[in-house]
C-alpha cells in the first residue's frame, strides 16, 4: 500500500486590522531622526553568519548548489533546498545570463528566500532569463504499450496522477492529482480533470498547487496508453529588507502539462497542473524593463483540461506593489506588508495507517511507496492536531493510484486536551492496491 501524506494545514485568516484616519495625514519626525525607519521585514537582519549570494560567484553558493565551477557570468544555478525550507542572506543577486532552479528537499517544502537586503534578478540584454519553481510535465504515453506518470509538483507543489491503460496496467480509470484540489482521473466515459489551486488569498501557510488527474486509455489495444497528470506549480516567497528589482527576467510558478497519448481513438490525455503560490514582499519594488511573474495552469493533454491559475501577491512598504511588475494572473497588490506568519500555527499529521507509524519524512509526495499492509480489509488512519480548534472536522482523503475514485470521511475534533491537541481515526474498507492517503482541516480565525 502506497501513502503520500499532507501534512500541510489549510486555513482562511480572518483577523486583518486596518485603521483609517478620514481627511487627515500626519508626517512624524522626530528632532535628529530624518532618516528612513528601516523595517525588518524578514525577520533575519539580526541572523548571525549571514552572507550575500552572487550567481555568478560560486564563492557565495550555499551548501549543495550547483552551477558555474569559476566566475562567471551566465548558467543555469540549481540551489538545494535546505531541509527547513529557508534560504537566508544578506543580498541575493542574481545579473547576467542566469537561469535559477531548486532542487526539492526530502519534504518538498516551498522555497523561502529571506534577504535582509537588496534583491537584484537581472537576466542579460533581450528577454528573459528564469527563475523557476514549476511543476513538471506528466509523461505521455506511447505507441509501444507505456502508459503515462504524473509529473512531479514544483518546491512545494504536488505529483500528478498516472494514467491508466487497459491493456497494460488493467485499469481504465486514471489516478486522481495528488493535493487538496487534485484533479479527477479520466475514465471510459469522462476526461481527466486539471488540478485546482487551494490556498488562502494571503498565502499563509505558503502552498504549492495540485496536480492535474492521470488519462486512461480504454482498449485492449497496446497503443491505447493514456498520459499522466501535469505536476502542481511550486511556492515560492521572497523577501527583502531592501529593494526588489527585476529586469530581463520571468519568475515561472507554472504548473505542469498533461501527458498525451498513444492512441487518439481510444484514450485519454492527462490533465494540467495548477499554477503554484508567489509572494514576494520588500521595502520597494523596481521594474527596470521586462519584470514577469507566472503562475498559469498547466495545459491539458489531448482533450483533457489545463489546471487553473495559482495566484500572486505583491507587498510593498511604499506604493510599488501598485505599479510594478506584469503578472499572470492579475496578483494582489498590497501597501503594507502583511504578516509573513499566521498568528497561530496549527498543524495535521497522519500518525498511523493500519496500525503502523508513516515515515518521518514521507515520500508519496515523490510517487514512492511509504507503507506496507500485509492485506486489504477494514483500514484506520489515525490523525493527529495541534492548534485546530475543538469542533473542526479534518477531511481524509485516500485516493486509489489507479482504478478508483477518491473515498472520503470527515473526522470531528471533539475529544481535545486542555493543550488543544487532538486525536481522531478515520476507517476505510479497502481493496488490495496503491493508495494516497492526504488529511486537511479548515478552519477560519476571526
Amino acid at each position: 500500500m502506497e501513502t503520500k501524506f499532507s501534512q500541510k494545514t489549510q486555513r482562511t485568516l480572518g483577523s486583518r486590522w486596518s485603521l483609517f484616519v478620514a481627511a487627515a495625514a500626519i508626517v512624524l519626525t522626530p528632532v535628529g531622526f530624518a532618516a528612513q525607519q528601516i523595517i525588518d521585514l524578514c525577520g533575519c537582519a539580526n541572523t548571525p553568519g549571514l552572507q550575500p549570494f552572487d550567481a555568478g560567484t560560486p564563492s557565495t553558493y550555499p551548501a549543495g548548489t550547483s552551477g558555474c565551477a569559476a566566475n562567471c557570468s551566465g548558467g543555469t544555478i540549481t540551489l538545494q533546498v535546505p531541509p527547513d525550507g529557508i534560504l537566508r542572506f544578506t543580498s541575493f543577486t542574481v545579473n547576467g545570463g542566469f537561469n535559477l532552479n531548486f532542487a526539492r528537499n526530502a519534504a518538498n517544502s516551498p522555497v523561502t528566500i529571506l534577504v535582509a537586503g537588496d534583491v537584484l534578478l537581472r537576466g542579460a540584454n533581450g528577454c528573459c532569463q528564469t527563475f523557476i519553481v514549476s511543476g513538471s510535465s506528466g509523461s505521455s504515453g506511447s505507441g509501444s504499450g507505456i502508459a503515462g506518470v504524473g509529473g512531479l509538483g514544483g518546491p512545494g507543489g504536488f505529483r500528478g496522477g498516472d494514467a491508466a491503460a487497459e491493456s497494460i496496467n488493467g485499469f481504465t480509470t486514471g489516478g486522481t492529482g495528488f493535493g487538496p484540489g487534485g484533479g479527477a482521473g479520466a475514465s471510459t466515459s469522462a476526461v481527466a480533470g486539471g488540478g485546482t489551486f487551494f490556498g488562502a488569498p494571503e498565502l499563509t501557510p505558503l502552498l504549492g498547487a495540485s496536480g492535474g488527474g492521470g488519462g486512461t486509455g480504454f482498449s485492449g489495444a497496446t497503443n491505447c496508453t493514456g498520459g499522466g497528470g501535469g505536476g502542481g506549480g511550486g511556492g515560492l516567497l521572497i523577501v527583502a529588507n531592501g529593494t526588489l528589482t527585476v529586469q530581463n527576467l520571468q519568475v515561472f510558478a507554472d504548473g505542469g502539462g498533461g501527458g498525451s497519448v498513444g492512441n487518439g481513438s481510444c484514450t485519454h490525455g492527462g490533465g494540467g497542473g495548477s499554477g503554484g503560490a508567489i509572494r514576494i514582499v520588500a521595502r520597494s519594488f523596481v521594474d527596470a524593463g521586462n519584470g514577469q511573474f507566472y503562475a498559469r495552469g498547466g495545459g491539458g493533454g489531448f482533450d483533457s483540461p489545463a489546471g487553473t491559475d495559482g495566484r500572486i501577491r505583491l507587498e510593498a512598504t511604499d506604493t510599488t506593489a501598485g505599479t510594478m511588475f506584469l503578472t499572470q494572473p492579475s496578483a494582489a497588490r498590497v501597501t503594507g506588508p502583511t504578516p509573513l506568519g499566521a498568528v497561530i500555527t496549527p498543524s495535521v499529521r497522519i500518525t498511523g495507517v493500519g496500525g503502523q507509524p508513516p515515515p518521518t519524512i514521507p515520500q508519496g509526495t515523490f510517487g514512492s511507496i511509504d507503507l506496507l499492509l500485509p492485506s486489504p480489509g477494514l483500514t484506520g488512519i489515525d490523525v493527529a492536531t495541534s492548534g485546530v480548534p475543538s469542533g473542526t472536522g479534518v477531511l481524509v482523503t485516500v485516493k486509489p493510484r489507479l482504478g478508483g475514485n477518491p473515498l472520503t470521511v470527515t473526522i470531528p475534533l471533539n475529544n481535545c486536551s486542555a493543550a488543544g491537541e487532538c486525536l481522531g481515526t478515520a476507517s476505510f474498507t479497502l481493496a488490495a492496491g496503491a493508495y494516497v492517503v492526504e488529511a486537511r482541516a479548515t478552519f477560519e480565525v476571526q
